[in-house]
C-alpha cells in the first residue's frame, strides 16, 4: 500500500466553493463591472488565482491578488472540512504514513483560510503555488513534493477532485484517486481509484 498520501485542498480536504466563488465574483464586479452567475465562474476552481484572473482578462497585479485574498479571508467562515476528514487525517498519521498537500493556493491563502481549521497539524509537507514556477495541471508541483519529501513516485498517491489534479498526477507519474465527494465531473479523469467518502482513503494505506 502507499507510504504517502498527498491531498489537494479545495474540493478534497475542504468545501470552499462558496468562499472562492463569492470572493471572485466581487473581484469581477469591481474590475470588469460585470455581474456573473456562480456557474459562470466554476472554471476558477482548482487553478491558481493568477490563471483565474487571466481568464477574465483582469490584469494580475499585487493589488488585485491582495484584494482577492482579503475577500476570501473575510468569508472564510464559509469554508468547512468535509465530513470525517479530520479523523481520517489523524488515523493516517497514527499509522506512520506521510501526509502532504499540493495546492494551487498561495501560501498566504492557505495560512488565512486553511490553518484556522486545524487540518495542518496532521499534514507533514505543504507545496503551494509559491513553491513552483509551473502549476497544475503541470506535474511540477507534485515533483517538488516528491523531491522535498524523498518519497518515490510508486509509494505516493495524489487525491484530488478535478481534471487539473488528475493531469498533474499523470504528468508526474504519481497514482491518482478521485475524491467523489468534491468532484463536479468525472469527465477526462481516468483515476486509479474513485473514493466515495473520505473514510475510503484508509483503504489505500
Amino acid at each position: 500500500m502507499y507510504k504517502c498520501i498527498i491531498f489537494d485542498v479545495d474540493g478534497t480536504l475542504v468545501n470552499s466553493e462558496e468562499n472562492i466563488i463569492a470572493s471572485f465574483k466581487r473581484i469581477v464586479k469591481e474590475y470588469k463591472n460585470v455581474d456573473m452567475k456562480d456557474e459562470e465562474l466554476f472554471f476558477c476552481l482548482g487553478i491558481t488565482s493568477e490563471k483565474a484572473l487571466e481568464r477574465m482578462d483582469i490584469e494580475v497585479t499585487k493589488e488585485v491578488l491582495d484584494r482577492w485574498i482579503r475577500y476570501c479571508k473575510e468569508l472564510n467562515h464559509l469554508i468547512k472540512p468535509y465530513k470525517d476528514i479530520k479523523a481520517v487525517l489523524s488515523q493516517i498519521k497514527n499509522k506512520g504514513v506521510l501526509t502532504g498537500v499540493v495546492t494551487s493556493r498561495l501560501i498566504e491563502e492557505f495560512n488565512n483560510d486553511i490553518e484556522p481549521l486545524n487540518l495542518h497539524n496532521d499534514i507533514d509537507i505543504i507545496i503551494c503555488a509559491d513553491d513552483t514556477i509551473k502549476h497544475k495541471p503541470h506535474g511540477e508541483p507534485l515533483l517538488a513534493f516528491l523531491n522535498k519529501s524523498g518519497i518515490k513516485k510508486d509509494d505516493a498517491i495524489y487525491i484530488g477532485d478535478s481534471v487539473y489534479d488528475f493531469k498533474c498526477a499523470k504528468d508526474s507519474g504519481v497514482d491518482f484517486a478521485l475524491a467523489l465527494w468534491g468532484a463536479k465531473t468525472k469527465e477526462g479523469i481516468n483515476a486509479k481509484y474513485e473514493l466515495k467518502e473520505p473514510k475510503d482513503i484508509l483503504d489505500l494505506i
